[in-house]
């Protein structure tokens, strides 16, 4: 899922928030930059593997992939791995929670919005891949090791 709609449905989701629950706009945005701030490990990731930090760069690289990505067949698309992102996981959340609970609230507020995304995330994996990753991080680094990386996306597109 592009970041522009988990921005907008982050943005819906802390409305009901404020308004339902009754949570204080810091909590609120907190919850939406964390809803969209989970993505840093996208830019990281292509930060490492292409050794380039220029955001504009990765954004287009992953636009580029997700295009030719989206033309593949369904099948085709199951031994991709896009990359391994070390924020998307349920442990991650688990984290994020127990250090609410120990050390400072606010940080359930980042669990919520790193839960959010995630949910997100698994409702379009499931619809456009036939497959749910981002689950768990230990899971997927396994399961990884066995795909094709995106980078080959064109290449496999062509067979």
């Amino acid at each position: 899922m592009l970041p522009k709609s988990h921005f907008l449905l982050g943005v819906v989701a802390a409305i009901v928030l404020y308004f339902g629950f009754e949570i204080g706009i810091f909590g609120c945005l907190v919850f939406l930059i964390a809803t969209i701030g989970i993505d840093v490990d996208h830019y990281l990731y292509y930060a490492y593997r292409k050794k380039d930090w220029n955001l504009r760069r990765a954004a287009t690289w992953f636009i580029e992939k997700g295009e030719v990505f989206m033309k593949m067949s369904k099948k085709k698309r199951s031994g991709i791995y896009s990359g391994f992102w070390f924020l998307h996981g349920i442990e991650v959340v688990v984290l994020t929670w127990l250090v609410g609970y120990f050390i400072w609230e606010l940080f359930y507020f980042v669990s919520a919005g790193f839960l959010f995304h995630l949910i997100l995330d698994w409702i379009h994996q499931v619809s456009w891949r036939g497959r749910i990753d981002k689950l768990s991080i230990v899971y997927d680094y396994f399961k990884y090791k066995k795909l094709k990386f995106i980078d080959d996306v064109n290449r496999i597109a062509k067979i």
